[in-house]
């Protein structure tokens, strides 16, 4: 179920409709399917305004200060996540480059007689902090590759953040040919590029323009501010979201309404326990003005926000409310 369930909110986050300012390069990025970490962070150039800066006033400032000659500084050794009769991933190790600055390699060996073998990472995390991460491969029978791994970190670049000192990495591996809904491999591991004991996770500071939504035994979450942003041609409300749970949780934006205009679902994550989500519910502004809608003139937006175990999708989930924002 969960394999599934991952699947579908992948490809949620990559329909027009739930386009968001932090998958841009990914979508710039869709043609190139092998581009590594180097090409993709240099293909990274956006801005946050005032309205939505996510930060707690502690980071985020371009400066010319000189690199920190701690970055490069990693101890991270080899780690092997699975080694099994099916497959094997292990992790080769980080480094920090001047220029690209941090990265991971990763081995895959698809070890099955016959199968073709999906790898992948659902989700991922860095100090705390959702983030976008992908070494999407498919093997053949037999078949070993080495992949460095995609990290889109923009929300980390906003918030000043330099040291990854804690990376979550959720592996999954399935049989690419079949409609099985079970992964054969769905391990997360955690590492620590510059020791466990240096290890620190992003706390937050409530901001006074947030605009707090629930904060629940389960989950917290706001909207930090409102934002049409023209190089992405999106129109972004900027969310905040934190699973307090001990379980992985699975949020969706239902039945929204723009200036009193129906849209389909805008907004879909998937956070993990004690995990940060900056990803913003989004539009882009071509479907709004299909719709008759300037996108830098919304005065409304209604939607019901949803949240359920992703063990369990039946219904309203474990929570289910309904919120009108004025931006």
């Amino acid at each position: 179920m969960k394999k599934l369930i991952s699947i579908l909110l992948a490809v949620l986050m990559f329909v027009p409709l739930a386009a968001c300012e932090s998958d841009k390069a990914q979508e710039e990025g869709k043609s190139e399917a092998t581009a590594d970490v180097e090409s993709a962070e240099q293909t990274e150039t956006e801005t946050i305004s005032a309205e939505t800066d996510i930060t707690d006033g502690t980071g985020g400032e371009d400066t010319e200060d000189p690199i920190d000659e701690g970055l490069f500084n990693i101890t991270l050794e080899e780690t092997v996540v699975v080694d099994n009769e099916e497959c094997l991933i292990k992790i080769l190790g980080a480094e920090y480059n001047e220029y690209f600055g941090f990265s991971m390699k990763v081995e895959i060996e698809n070890k099955s007689a016959d199968k073709n073998y999906h790898f992948d990472i659902i989700p991922a995390a860095i100090n705390g902090i959702h983030v976008s991460a992908s070494i999407s491969n498919t093997l053949s029978p037999g078949r070993k590759s080495t992949k460095s791994i995609d990290f889109i970190t923009d929300d980390l670049d906003k918030l000043g953040i330099e040291y990854y000192s804690e990376v979550m990495l959720n592996f999954i591996v399935y049989d690419w040919d079949s409609y099985d809904n079970e992964y054969i491999v769905d391990e997360a591991v955690t590492v620590y590029p510059y020791g466990e004991e240096n290890a620190v996770r992003y706390e937050r500071e409530d901001v006074e323009n947030d605009i707090p939504l629930t904060d629940n035994e389960n989950f917290e979450a706001s909207v930090l501010g409102f934002e049409y942003d023209e190089e992405s041609g999106s129109y972004n409300v900027q969310m905040y979201v934190k699973n307090k749970s001990d379980v992985t949780l699975v949020f969706m934006a239902k039945d929204v309404y723009l200036n009193g205009k129906y849209f389909e679902i805008g907004y879909s994550e998937i956070i993990e326990p004690g995990i940060i989500s900056f990803t913003p519910m989004c539009w882009l502004s071509k479907y709004l003005q299909n719709s008759n809608i300037d996108p830098q003139a919304i005065g409304e937006i209604k939607f019901r926000l949803v949240a359920y175990d992703v063990d369990d999708m039946r219904g309203d989930g474990i929570y289910s409310e309904s919120f009108t924002l004025n931006p």
